[in-house]
């Protein structure tokens, strides 16, 4: 059995047997306020769609790892709380018409830039809207903040990539290891439920869009030596004087299924996600922000504005069906 075919193995019964980071900030122009802590909402950039806990920590806001081989978009809508200090995510949607969110972010282009960036969080203006999409990887992508303020702040989250080989294809041995025995302790975990910023190392295999995924976290800093011991065994296929020649192929994607994801949330790590699959490849990544903020001239945030009121609407309208089902059962 070939190292794929022995994770696709240990996947396939992991989900029968339990059915039922250090960022570069760039091109701010100088407005350190873009990113103050004060905001609380700096890791809105990091990461994904999820099921929102409490509103004032922004670890809570899209935490959770999505399974996803395409981008992912999420609309957020937020109201500022009484205290004027946090806020309460009133409304969240899917955005899954996404040629019409690129022809949005290509408008912007024609919008007139304003030289200040405007966070509205940090300035606490009392209803903001954030569209958070990610890639595959969730934590490149971009975030757009919107308000009445008239203005639109655009963060883009760039990945700044590195390939590694393994020849000899020991760490995907190891991972796959590791798999099999996480999968004969751990109890039944949902994708929805990984929560990839977790102190430590959390390593997801992704097998399916559709089952559940194996993942686990290791936050022994001795059991964390073990897998970075691993890395100095590989080779930067872009350094000079390699003993083969780098060639991109489909051995070389990581994107799909079939691959480990690592979030390396330990203090001194070089990326924030490091990618194995069964060739032997790693692909290690960093996030690089680059913001702009434009004048709201064609009223983008009064349109989207109206959709959350929409979406909330139809959100209350259907759980009072539920629950007037709910009381009809009681009889």
């Amino acid at each position: 059995m070939n190292r794929v075919n022995q994770a696709k193995f240990a996947f396939i019964n992991w989900s029968l047997s339990f059915k039922g980071s250090d960022l570069r900030i760039m091109e701010l122009k100088s407005n350190q306020r873009l990113f103050s802590l004060k905001g609380m909402f700096f890791c809105l950039l990091l990461a994904s769609p999820c099921s929102y806990a409490h509103a004032q920590t922004s670890s809570s806001l899209q935490n959770n790892f999505v399974v996803s081989t395409d981008i992912t978009i999420t609309g957020n809508y937020l109201v500022l709380k009484d205290d004027k200090q946090d806020y309460d995510l009133d409304t969240q949607w899917p955005v899954d018409q996404k040629y019409q969110w690129q022809r949005v972010l290509y408008s912007f282009e024609s919008l007139p830039v304003e030289p200040t960036l405007y966070n509205p969080i940090i300035e606490k203006d009392p209803e903001v809207i954030i569209f958070v999409q990610n890639n595959p990887d969730q934590i490149s992508g971009e975030d757009v903040y919107m308000s009445g303020h008239g203005t639109i702040l655009r963060v883009q989250r760039k990945a700044v990539d590195r390939v590694f080989y393994d020849e000899k294809h020991t760490f995907f041995d190891f991972l796959n290891d590791q798999l099999l025995y996480n999968k004969s302790i751990s109890q039944k975990t949902d994708s929805s439920d990984i929560m990839i910023n977790t102190p430590g190392l959390v390593i997801i295999y992704r097998g399916s869009t559709a089952l559940e995924n194996p993942s686990w976290v290791v936050s022994d800093p001795k059991e964390i030596e073990k897998y970075t011991l691993f890395l100095s065994t590989f080779i930067d296929v872009r350094a000079p004087k390699n003993r083969f020649t780098y060639v991109e192929s489909d051995e070389t994607n990581f994107d799909g299924l079939d691959t480990f994801m690592i979030y390396t949330n330990y203090k001194g790590a070089s990326s924030k996600l490091l990618s194995i699959n069964e060739h032997g490849y790693m692909r290690s990544t960093r996030i690089e922000l680059f913001a702009r903020s434009y004048v709201d001239k064609m009223h983008f945030f009064k349109t989207f504005l109206a959709q959350a009121l929409d979406e909330k609407a139809m959100y209350n309208e259907s759980d009072e069906k539920r629950k007037q089902r709910e009381l009809m059962h009681d009889f």
